[in-house]
């Protein structure tokens, strides 16, 4: 099984193309197995983050059948014969640089940048097996770009660059409805259509359709393998496709909403709208895929054959080696904010007396050993949990990274302008008991935000003027017997509006600068 392997990837490829003269094949072995020793080394921990993403409710990922349907194409790619003998050289120097990528990611500790690793692993593994020099020809690099698509690139591109998302659906959204009706009133995440004020929010930015129309061109170019030319036209078609359907999605929902139909948002009908776009949005790129001429299985240069040199098996070695040390490099983070000081919870909120609560030993060390603070505090049947810092990419999340799982699900709800701006979650538990969830966010310039892309946005604009300001989150929990949906009224309700006054927090401003009599959240 691995000596087929190895002699494709080391021009040791079996008949009718013999081994270079001069090679012995022990040492083009002894070559491979060090390279594949250190490569494992570096890529198992990453490999493994990855692996735990697919499944973690906070990422949301799907990205394990993307996985299945890279390797799909490399297998069936790599059980062709080969057309000719392809270069080891770049395969090997591109596992060499990843060493030092994951010697970045491990000093600065951010998964995501060893992660990213993996991708050039795939690119190099797709070069040594020589997929681009094949019967059944297909491309590393666009290969290794799709394997790109199984990191949780969703949750990263809704987390850094969702709130521009956000405005982008609002304002596309709004344009197509201004060709059908003049009884239409935009501002910045909303949509005021016949009476009704519709929310564009987060999940609904358009990332998940993005990404999945990426995805989809990636996997096209790898077996087509058009030109650079071609390959920007269609990235151009797939873009522009997402936005417009999108969109599309987003204009129609708005419209039966408004219209009357209440239903919209209920399965199955939420989904279908938005499979139909997705399926529209894929016409165009289909279109310019069937365009691309048939590219012929790439052909060797003659310095593709020379012999290795000699200096390679004696650095070999060192491959390994360098494997251990960058994995022994200690952790030097640069994103640790400091230690928050423990601000003493409210004694009492509305008519409730606070009951201190704990933090966790694994919590207690997650601030201990990035900064930040966070407090926990029981009012009756409610749970206010406050975490308070300076670096918000690193600290703060939405609750399905720590709810989530262990038998729990959390379903988003979308969010509320009544007091407090605030994500509305549901959550239910193994026992079956329902909790409903509040999460608001604010600065300490009273900037209110319900998810952490807007936080992420107002805190880099700070940052870049050299003014990182610090945010706390409120998060609210309340047994669904003790709270209702409405907000209005509810021993909840008054629990919530007390926050502002008892946390000593500046009044929110307007949520928008246009009101409705009903509201929907676009998801």
């Amino acid at each position: 099984m691995i000596s087929p392997i190895f002699d494709a990837a080391f021009n040791q490829s079996p008949h009718p193309y013999p081994k270079a003269p001069g090679t012995p094949r022990r040492q083009n072995y002894w070559l491979a197995l060090c390279v594949l020793l250190g490569a494992t080394l570096l890529a198992a921990e990453p490999a493994l983050w990855l692996l735990r993403s697919w499944s973690a409710p906070a990422y949301d990922s799907q990205g394990e059948w993307l996985a299945l349907l890279a390797l799909g194409l490399l297998t069936w790619s790599v059980s062709s014969p080969l057309l000719s003998t392809p270069s080891r050289r770049r395969g090997v120097a591109l596992l060499l640089a990843t060493a030092v990528i994951r010697l970045i990611g491990q000093r600065l500790a951010i998964n995501t940048v060893s992660a990213v690793a993996l991708v050039i692993d795939a690119y190099a593994i797709a070069l040594l097996l020589g997929t681009a020099h094949r019967r059944r020809a297909i491309s590393p690099f666009w290969l290794a770009l799709l394997f790109a698509c199984t990191l949780p690139l969703e949750h990263l591109l809704q987390r850094i660059g969702g709130y521009g998302l956000q405005q982008l659906s609002t304002s596309a959204a709004c344009s197509v409805l201004q060709l059908f009706t003049d009884q239409l009133v935009c501002g910045n995440d909303r949509i005021a259509l016949g009476g009704k004020e519709l929310l564009v929010d987060l999940p609904c930015s358009g990332a998940r359709g993005l990404l999945a129309l990426v995805a989809l061109f990636f996997g096209i170019a790898a077996l087509r393998r058009p030109t650079w030319q071609r390959a920007v036209t269609g990235l151009l078609i797939t873009l522009t496709a997402a936005v417009i359907g999108n969109a599309l999605r987003l204009a129609a929902i708005a419209a039966l909403w408004a219209g009357g139909v209440d239903s919209i948002m209920a399965k199955p009908w939420h989904g279908v709208i938005g499979i139909t776009a997705l399926l529209l949005s894929t016409v165009p790129l289909l279109l310019w895929a069937r365009q691309l001429p048939n590219a012929a299985p790439k052909t060797a240069s003659p310095r593709n054959r020379r012999n290795t040199h000699p200096k390679a098996y004696l650095a070999a070695p060192l491959f390994p080696l360098l494997a251990f040390v960058v994995l022994a490099t200690p952790a030097k983070p640069l994103d640790i904010a400091a230690v928050e000081q423990k601000a003493s919870l409210p004694y009492r909120i509305s008519s409730l007396a606070l009951s201190e609560g704990r933090l966790s030993s694994k919590e207690q060390q997650y601030f201990n050993q990035w900064g930040g603070g966070a407090r926990r505090g029981y009012y009756g049947p409610y749970t206010l949990l406050t975490v308070s810092t300076r670096a918000p990419l690193r600290h703060l999340h939405n609750p399905a990274a720590c709810l989530g799982g262990n038998g729990n699900t959390l379903t988003y709800l979308g969010q509320r302008q009544i007091g407090l701006p605030s994500a509305e979650y549901l959550l239910t538990d193994r026992e079956g008991s329902q909790w409903q969830v509040l999460v608001s966010y604010v600065s300490d310039s009273n900037e209110w935000a319900t998810d952490v892309a807007t936080v992420s946005w107002h805190w880099l604009r700070g940052a870049l003027r050299g003014q990182p300001e610090r945010w706390t989150m409120l998060q609210r929990i309340a047994p669904i017997n003790h709270s209702t949906r409405s907000m209005n009224n509810t021993p909840f309700s008054r629990f919530n509006n007390s926050l502002i006054s008892a946390l000593d927090l500046s009044q929110p401003p307007a949520a928008a600068d246009f009101q409705t009599p009903a509201s929907l959240a676009l998801q």
